[in-house]
């Protein structure tokens, strides 16, 4: 917790929004825990300074937080830690727009599309082009090509196999990887995570 327990602590402890306390603080002490030495307030959590995030334009933005200033998202700035904010002139991408999405600013995909894969197998791609594919391997669903885009890198493999008289195969295994773990659904089996 990297805190102590004082029965008089400061009312204006120092912050990772405002690093030092003040001189002259008007609030009472007060029955708190306390940020040990070397370690500084962070909303409830007392952090190491080096791991206290950036006050940029007025907003307090955690350390490694990636933000859009300003109406338009034309520069994309990086908190970096200890007040550091280095940022870089940007625009959106195709088939973005700067909007605010869940309170958070940003370049932002303009619409959305899907795929859908059912029976055995049947397919509508994201572009809305329906097919059949009957064969039995291991197969990339979808998954981000361009890491550059913004977009969390993930994928869905398919494992399909043969089925019945064995002129036609099934989906037999679906595994999403993103943020370092697999989420596997097969047929017959809880599904897990790795």
């Amino acid at each position: 917790m990297n805190a102590h327990y004082e029965l008089c602590g400061t009312g204006c402890p120092a912050t990772c929004d405002s690093m030092t306390a003040p001189q002259r603080c008007q609030e009472p002490c007060k029955e708190s825990c306390q940020c040990d030495n070397g370690f500084i307030l962070s909303g409830d959590q007392c952090l190491p300074l080096s791991e206290c995030g950036c006050t940029h334009e007025g907003w307090y933005r955690k350390k490694g937080e990636v933000f859009y200033p300003g109406a338009l998202c034309r520069k994309r700035c990086t908190c970096r830690g200890d007040g550091v904010v280095e940022c870089v002139s940007t625009v959106c991408g195709a088939g973005e727009v700067c909007k605010t999405v869940d309170g958070i600013q940003g370049c932002h995909p303009d619409g959305h599309a899907q795929c859908v894969a059912s029976g055995d197998p049947h397919y509508i791609s994201f572009d809305s082009l329906r097919f059949d594919f009957q064969g039995t391997c291991t197969y990339v669903l979808s998954k981000v090509v361009n890491l550059t885009s913004g977009l969390v890198d993930f994928s869905v493999l398919v494992d399909n196999v043969k089925w019945g008289n064995g002129k036609v195969a099934v989906t037999r295994t679906v595994m999403v990887n993103v943020y370092g773990h697999r989420f596997t659904m097969e047929q017959g089996v809880k599904w897990k995570v790795q």
